[in-house]
């Protein structure tokens, strides 16, 4: 499997950056991609790639914040197939509350009605898209900062892509909300035996470093789950990066543009 990032938070300097992420990737029989950053930069990156939209096969959009999804406006106007955009149903305006303080970090009205048409797809924790190809979504626990609607989101409407090439798991996750723990439980529910052989996208622990403990107990649980191959970028942080680096092998930072094959 190859994995092209074309959105992601670092400048590149031939490429357009934003604090978003979007993957090219590349199984044996298919062509999809991950999620979409915020803006039309992501078809300006798909263009200085060589990659026609209209060669792939699946728009997959993790969840509903507005750097992961923003940029699919753009790619319907430029004439994707709205038949191959996947969504998980129940995807719609989320918020981010916190010391009285109120940011939508969602889409905006008119663009969820520029949505309307597209067949979400219902996910109850396992949906095979392809023969070896998979969706699924694992339930966190209900954060006390980000809303959807009215109610605290469990981020049940993430969804996370599992590639199965040669007995082994590729796993790309969008910003992982429901946490590493969920995800690496889920993938023993549904993959019993299947050891883990890359997981790519965003973790959501740039602030892991401020709590040591935390961060000793996230190491711990990543060298336990036997992962060969980390391409990280996005929500994880720079410095838990660096950090995992030095304690984990096989960990490597995303760059917009680089080929990654796991």
């Amino acid at each position: 499997m190859k994995i092209i990032p074309v959105i992601e938070n670092s400048r590149v300097e031939e490429f357009h950056n934003e604090r978003g992420l979007s993957l090219y990737i590349e199984t044996k029989n298919k062509k999809i991609l991950f999620d979409t950053g915020v803006s039309d930069k992501v078809i300006k990156n798909l263009i200085k790639l060589g990659i026609d939209i209209s060669e792939i096969d699946y728009f997959i959009i993790s969840h509903g914040h507005k750097d992961h999804i923003g940029g699919l406006r753009y790619l319907l106007d430029a004439g994707i197939d709205p038949g191959r955009v996947v969504i998980k149903k129940g995807v719609v305006s989320t918020y981010y509350f916190k010391c009285f303080i109120k940011k939508e970090i969602g889409l905006s009205s008119e663009d969820v009605k520029r949505l309307e048409g597209i067949e979400e797809v219902e996910v109850g924790g396992l949906y095979r898209l392809e023969e070896d190809i998979y969706l699924i979504s694992p339930k966190g626990r209900s954060s006390p900062f980000y809303y959807k609607g009215r109610e605290r989101d469990d981020f049940s409407h993430e969804l996370s892509l599992v590639v199965v090439e040669d007995g082994r798991l590729n796993v790309v996750v969008g910003c992982c909300h429901f946490g590493v723990e969920r995800l690496l439980e889920s993938l023993n529910c549904y993959f019993p035996g299947y050891p883990i052989n890359s997981l790519t996208g965003g973790l959501h622990t740039r602030n892991l470093p401020l709590n040591p403990g935390g961060l000793i107990r996230y190491i711990k649980l990543m060298k336990k789950s036997g992962i060969k191959k980390y391409y990280l970028g996005h929500c994880t942080g720079e410095m838990t990066i660096s950090i995992m680096k030095r304690y984990i092998e096989g960990v490597d930072k995303i760059s917009i543009g680089r080929s990654y094959h796991t």
